[in-house]
Order: structure tokens, then sequence, then C-alpha cells
């Protein structure tokens, strides 16, 4: 391109390098994006407590038949293309409400997560102390120790010795 290529060239390849560029760019955003979303998930399935989904459904559709009753009078024409969102509100109206009569539950769940990384945490950083030089020089024996046993060993070794000799005699 420096050595003499034409504008409309130039501008072509300039304009594909940015698009690549770009590209990862906005890939590099998605796939982020992504993992954090998925952090979330995980995170909402270990820290909150989920109802009973028999209970849920049973309280869903109380909301639904109740729907079906109060708007018994609208015309079909309204009523079919907003059934699915009327739905939708009453599972919602479900869920908050099996939620409230769960609270004590979800604390008590919280509690016990909270105590859980705690321990995590705790253990985690006795076992990066355990590894430290420091605490491994603690507790391993002195040289002193060491070559106290040794001596011992080796005059064991000779005791033995001395009394296979003994014997033969």
């Amino acid at each position: 391109m420096q050595k003499g290529a034409s504008e409309p060239t130039k501008a072509v390849v300039i304009k594909h390098l940015e698009s690549l560029l770009k590209k990862d760019v906005i890939l590099k955003a998605k796939n982020e994006a992504m993992d954090y979303a998925n952090f979330l998930v995980d995170s909402v399935k270990e820290n909150t407590y989920t109802t009973n989904d028999h209970y849920l459904t049973a309280t869903a559709r109380e909301f639904e038949t109740r729907f079906n009753v109060d708007f018994a009078h609208l015309k079909p024409a309204y009523k079919l293309p907003m059934q699915p969102y009327f739905h939708v509100v009453c599972g919602l109206r479900a869920f908050f409400k099996t939620r409230t009569k769960v609270i004590t539950d979800t604390i008590q769940l919280h509690f016990t997560k909270a105590l859980k990384d705690l321990l995590k945490e705790t253990v985690e950083v006795i076992g990066d102390k355990m590894m430290l030089e420091s605490s491994i020089a603690m507790i391993k024996e002195s040289p002193r120790s060491v070559a106290r046993r040794n001596l011992y060993l080796k005059k064991e070794e000779r005791i033995k010795h001395a009394l296979a000799e003994i014997e033969l005699l």
C-alpha cells in the first residue's frame, strides 16, 4: 500500500482492516458479556432459594383461573393476542406470592452461603500459609535432632555387628 497502491484499493483495504479489528473487539466484548452473564446465572443458582415448582405452578393456575373469570368480557380479538402477556403477569404474581412465604428460608440460605464462603476463604488462607517457607521451616526437624538420630542409628548398627560377631564365637 505504501509503494503505490491506488486510492480506491487503499480505501478498500483500510475499510476491510477496520472491519476485522471492529469484529475482534465486538467478539471480545460479546464473550466477556456472556462470561459475566454466565457468572451471574451461576451466582443466582448458588445464592438464592428456589421455591417448590409444584406450589408455584398451582399458584399461577389460581391466578390464571381468576384472570379468565375477571376478563371474560373482553373480545376474543383483543384477548387472544394479549393472553400470553396475561399469563406472564400471572406467573410473576405467583412467583412473588411464593417468595413472600419462603422469605425465612431465603434468609437462612443466604446466611448458610455466607458461612460456606467464609469457610472456603479461611481454608484457602490456611493452605497458603502452610505452604510458606517459614511455616515449613517451623515444622522441619532441626539439624541437631537429625544428627543425633543418625548417631543413634550408627551406634545401633555397630552393636548389631558386635552381637553378630559374639554369636559366632
